[in-house]
């Protein structure tokens, strides 16, 4: 990965509907994370051939465009939550002129870039090994700052609803800087009836947490080294049957019309794979 232009934008917006798809309670989270366990508990005992430590750095990601170093990373987050709060000081105030809500969007704008970058450098640092106990805790800690962060801007939404979009028009004819923020705005408009009030958008901004846990959990485990089969392909070859394996053996020789098709004799029941040949 090279240059910031590899940072992913992420917006208060998906914060809030991510709270707004909570479709699971922590029983049924239990549950999932039980089997998931135990997988892993044996996945300990495989060969740790693959072992992320063990694997040259130009084959990682390249954070370094990012924040050059760990110590980097958390001087920017701890800035990023001492600014936090100064968004709230345009609460009750966005209709009282063009300033305002310009200043409004500025600010949330310039904290949500700073809240990407942080997320993204945390994610990714995750992702290279999600057995490492260390990173995950950065993700966490970044999953708790943007469930802050949509808490304390809930009252944006509801406030350019009250407005209107007359008046919303009114004020974009008067700022021309205003006019960046068009798209944004018509959207917030466009999704009223989906939108709540202030309280009610905290409420779901506070709950992100708990709603965002099965998803975090499943990716956590899935994507740690499990004991994968090995099978056999056509061609003879023997391969370790994980997700990338399976991925590209599965898209093998598909220009030529031509697939790999792996048999698993030794298979356990519930894990054969079963792949068709491709045609142009």
């Amino acid at each position: 990965m090279q240059g910031t232009d590899a940072v992913i934008t992420v917006t208060i917006r998906s914060l809030i509907m991510k709270g707004r798809n909570m479709r699971f309670s922590i029983r049924r989270a239990l549950w999932l994370i039980l089997p998931l366990a135990t997988a892993f508990v044996f996945a300990q005992a495989e060969d740790i051939s693959r072992d992320r430590s063990k694997i040259p750095d130009k084959y990682k990601w390249n954070l370094s465009d990012i924040y050059p170093s760990d110590d980097a990373w958390k001087e920017a987050k701890q800035d990023l939550l001492a600014k936090l709060p100064t968004i709230e000081r345009y609460r009750g105030k966005l209709a009282e002129s063009p300033a305002q809500l310009l200043g409004c969007f500025e600010l949330l704008y310039a904290l949500s870039k700073d809240y990407a970058r942080i997320s993204v450098y945390a994610s990714l640092s995750s992702n290279i090994d999600t057995r490492d106990a260390a990173r995950l805790a950065m993700t966490q800690e970044v999953s708790q700052i943007g469930s802050d962060f949509a808490a304390k801007t809930a009252y944006v939404d509801p406030e350019i609803l009250a407005m209107g979009k007359t008046k919303v028009d009114e004020l974009l004819a008067q700022e021309p800087k205003l006019q960046v923020y068009r798209q944004p705005l018509t959207d917030i408009l466009r999704r009223k009836a989906h939108t709540g009030t202030e309280a009610e958008e905290k409420v779901i901004a506070d709950a992100s947490l708990m709603s965002d846990s099965p998803g975090s959990i499943y990716s956590i485990f899935s994507n740690a080294e499990f004991p994968f089969p090995t099978v056999t392909l056509s061609n003879g070859d023997a391969v370790r049957l994980d997700k990338a394996a399976f991925n590209r053996y599965r898209e093998t020789d598909r220009h030529r019309g031509v697939g790999h098709s792996p048999t698993t004799p030794a298979t356990p029941p519930g894990m054969r794979v079963r792949t068709g040949r491709f045609r142009k």
